[in-house]
């Protein structure tokens, strides 16, 4: 298995199988910007995101500042 693929699932908290994503929302994009690739912003769908990160998960479907666009 690849490191990028994304068929599987990579949080511990959910059972590794394959999973499919709704995408109901296909202009909900979040911006990353990594150090290693300063000047170069990464848009990745916020579901995306969530599915992958408990962390991520938790900030955008919550009432943090960080979840507000």
């Amino acid at each position: 298995m690849s490191t990028y693929d994304n068929t599987l699932n990579s949080r511990p908290d959910r059972p590794n199988e394959i999973t499919t994503r709704s995408f109901e929302n296909p202009t909900s994009m979040a911006t990353f910007l990594i150090s290693a690739h300063p000047g170069t912003p990464f848009l990745i769908h916020k579901e995306v995101a969530c599915y992958h990160s408990q962390v991520f998960d938790a900030v955008f479907n919550s009432n943090f500042i960080e979840s507000q666009t």
